[in-house]
């Protein structure tokens, strides 16, 4: 799945984070998917925001 991605461009980093999580798949048309340009580093910046808000909603630190 993250080769596919890195080659489509999709993603850019160099850095993977994944956990164990089971997510049951639903199939997507590709007419109905939606073109989004954002840099890599604004996703990441988003991303770490998000992180950091979570951990502080459970109490704990960085």
């Amino acid at each position: 799945m993250v080769l596919p991605s890195v080659n489509q461009r999709m993603v850019g980093g160099r850095v993977l984070f994944t956990d164990s999580t089971h997510l049951k798949a639903n199939q997507v048309s590709i007419n109905s998917l939606e073109s989004v340009e954002i840099e890599m580093w604004d996703y990441i910046e988003e991303l770490d925001q998000a992180i950091a808000d979570d951990y502080e909603k459970c109490g704990k630190s960085l």
